[in-house]
């Protein structure tokens, strides 16, 4: 038997995390109040209001390995990371 909520669907925290980058969001917090005041977001997410520190955790996950790879590409078929180098 499984206990809690169900996890959130990754495409949605992934939303979450680039509208924060996007609109210059640095503390979980703001993002979480943003789930409940902005439409746009509430939108965005399917009126789905994770814990600040779900989406601090989801932050980490998605900026230590994707963000801090200095041999990231640019996106190829759809995804993050691509063949090459940027510099």
């Amino acid at each position: 038997m499984k206990e809690g909520r169900p996890p959130y669907y990754p495409a949605i925290m992934m939303k979450l995390y680039l509208y924060g980058y996007q609109n210059s969001i640095r503390t979980c917090r703001k993002v979480k109040k943003a789930c409940k005041t902005n439409i746009e977001v509430m939108w965005l997410v399917g009126e789905q209001r994770p814990h600040f520190k779900t989406i601090a955790i989801i932050r980490v996950m998605i900026h230590t390995p994707v963000l801090q790879n200095k041999s990231c590409g640019p996106m190829v078929d759809g995804t993050l990371c691509g063949k090459g180098t940027t510099e």
